[in-house]
This record gives C-alpha cells, sequence and structure tokens, in this order.
C-alpha cells in the first residue's frame, strides 16, 4: 500500500495522458490515473503501489494511522483489565451476572452430555483449524495475485500461526475431559475443568513439553528477537500448566495475550512502526475479540451454548482478518482499476 512520498521516489513515475478518451495501452478511462515503474526498474517488495491520486490513497496521508490504533489498544487494555476484575468478583461471589456454566468451566462449552469429540472443545479445534488454513490461503493469495506488501500480510500470518496454535490448546483440552456425571448415576457431562490437575507430575511435564509450542505461536512477533519469544513462552507454559486452575485458563490467555499486546504497542512501540495497518488490525480484531469476551460469558447458559459456545469466540479473529483483508481487496480495486497489478512498460 501507499507512501506519501511516492512522487519523489525514483522508481514509480507518472506517465503523461494522451489526450484521448482512453490509454492506448490499457483502454481504461484518462481519469483513472496509472503508475508505472521507470524503464528497466523493479519495486524492492514487488507489491504494488496505489496511485497517490486516488482517494484513498488521500485519505490515508490525513489519516493519524497511530492515533487511532492507540485508541483502539487503550480500550482493549481496558476491556481486559475489566474483564479481569469482573472474574475475579464473580469467583469470590460478589456478583452474579456471568453464566454458571461459565464460572464453572472457564469457557461457554456446548455438547457436554456428548462424546469428547463432539464438545465445546472439539468444535474450536476444528474451526479453528479450517480457519487458519484459510488464513494461510489468502496470505498467499495476497502475495501472488494481489501483490500485497509483507506490512499488509504479517498481521494476518502472524494470527494465522496463533489461531492454529490456539485450536491444538483445544484439543488437548477435549482429549482432557472427564466424564462427571455418570459415576453419580445421571447423564453423562464431559469436563476439562481439572484437565491439568489431574495430571501426575510426568503428565504435567509432558503436556507442558507440547503446548510450549502454543505459547510460542502466542508470544512469536517479527519485532521480538527469538530468544524473548521463546522466554515468554516458557513463563506462561510453566505458569498455565503447573500454577494457574484450568478453569482460569481462558482470562490468563486474555491477560497474556491482548493485554500483552496493547501494552507493548502502547508504552514501547515507535510511533513511525505504527502504520495503516496497526488501527486496523485493533479495531477489526481486538476490540470485537474483547467484546465477545463479555458476550461469551454472559450469554452462555441463555443462548451461547446452544448453537456452538466457545468455537464462536474462536470465529471472531479470522472473521475480523477476513474484514482487514477485503478492505486491502478493496483499495486495490479502487486505486488500480480491475487489475491487482502495477502496470509497467
Amino acid at each position: 500500500l501507499g507512501s506519501s512520498d511516492l512522487g519523489s521516489s525514483p522508481l514509480f513515475l507518472r506517465r503523461p495522458r494522451p489526450a484521448s478518451a482512453a490509454t492506448p495501452a490499457t483502454g481504461m478511462p484518462i481519469g483513472r490515473p496509472t503508475i508505472v515503474a521507470t524503464p528497466g526498474a523493479a519495486h524492492a517488495s514487488g507489491a504494488c503501489v496505489p496511485d497517490p491520486a486516488c482517494p484513498l490513497s488521500r485519505l490515508r496521508q490525513r489519516f493519524d494511522a497511530p492515533l487511532i490504533g492507540d485508541i483502539g489498544k487503550a480500550i482493549v487494555a481496558a476491556l481486559s483489565l475489566g474483564f479481569l476484575c469482573c472474574v475475579i468478583l464473580e469467583d469470590s461471589g460478589v456478583t452474579g451476572f456471568f453464566a454458571d456454566s461459565y464460572k464453572r468451566e472457564g469457557f461457554c462449552l456446548a455438547n457436554q452430555q456428548l462424546s469428547p469429540m463432539y464438545q465445546g472443545h472439539a468444535l474450536s479445534f476444528y474451526m479453528n483449524s479450517v480457519l487458519a488454513v484459510a488464513m494461510f490461503a489468502l496470505v498467499a493469495l495476497g502475495r501472488r495475485t494481489w501483490r500485497m506488501s509483507d506490512a499488509a500480510l504479517r498481521p494476518v500470518q502472524k494470527n494465522t500461526i496463533s489461531l492454529l496454535a490456539h485450536g491444538f490448546g483445544h484439543g488437548f483440552l477435549a482429549m482432557r475431559a472427564a466424564d462427571i456425571g455418570s459415576g453419580s448415576g445421571g447423564a453423562p457431562r464431559y469436563t476439562s475443568s481439572g484437565a491439568f490437575e489431574s495430571l501426575s507430575l510426568p503428565g504435567r511435564c509432558a503436556a507442558s513439553c507440547a503446548l510450549f509450542f502454543v505459547w510460542f505461536g502466542f508470544m512469536r512477533d517479527a519485532r521480538r528477537r527469538l530468544s524473548t519469544t521463546v522466554a515468554f513462552a516458557l513463563l506462561h507454559d510453566l505458569l498455565q500448566v503447573f500454577v494457574i486452575p484450568t478453569r482460569f485458563f481462558f482470562t490468563y490467555v486474555l491477560m497474556a495475550v491482548p493485554l500483552h499486546s496493547a501494552a507493548r504497542a502502547l508504552l514501547f512501540r515507535p510511533r513511525h512502526e505504527k502504520d495503516i495497518y496497526y488501527p486496523m488490525e485493533a479495531w477489526l480484531v481486538d476490540v470485537p475479540i474483547l467484546l465477545m469476551t463479555f458476550v461469551e460469558a454472559l450469554s452462555c447458559d441463555k443462548f451461547l451454548i446452544h448453537y456452538g459456545g466457545h468455537a464462536w469466540f474462536d470465529a471472531v479473529v479470522p472473521v475480523g482478518f477476513f474484514a482487514y483483508y477485503l478492505l486491502l481487496i478493496i483499495e486495490r480495486r479502487v486505486c488500480f482499476g480491475v487489475g491487482a497489478r502495477a502496470k509497467t512498460r
């Protein structure tokens, strides 16, 4: 996507338009300017560069991306801390707004009376895996067909890996589901609320080794050194398996991932690194995640548990990035015409 100093770049020049109804090379109307590469030159990233005359490109130049993104991240941080306070109040019995099954399980789990293969954690595993593959495909399509820049696709690619890792975490919890209903003579009811507590020490060590890669997917960031990513992943992994009760697993992930990301962006990320994709990700993905957190906790027993439960929370991430991706495509069609590739001589 675009650059505010495109006009001064030696790589891309504006070709004069002939005084006719359409350009000879493309047959496109004169009113749609075309950016052409200097003969023999190639764009360093291979990505399309939008026409600065395009209305969306002019909007970009007036849009304070760092400020709008910071507002979104501040809302994410506030909602994360607010949810933590609500969980503490609910667990201590001071308030009673959250659904009972949500407080008991830590998730809104559908189909607890069925086999773990059809239970809520398994549904989340299936959905996350399928949608992660779809996001991988969009990243490849964006590079090869739409010539999207690495900066535009980086949030999608990073969260694709996180979504897949998150799905494997749900798969683990599904495998650890135990029937606590049949033993008392009642109907089967499977729960994963003691998934870690019921493991032996060797079992917890094995689970920690497996789930380390889940946390590595969460903590992975191109702007962070590998050693730092490994250290954060190991810390969260050990706390999750050996310290945090399973029913608070979801709350802990919210504190460790969205809140951590928001604080890091607000306090440590330089302004020049906050491009147009920064507010897009914050408002289309991060803010809806936190809003859906409250929706799941409040509406679980009355509504959500009957239609898939927590799986719909997990769907917020890919749906948000589908909207993000659609905006990128719309800009290319508006600013480049029908084709997605820059016209070259």
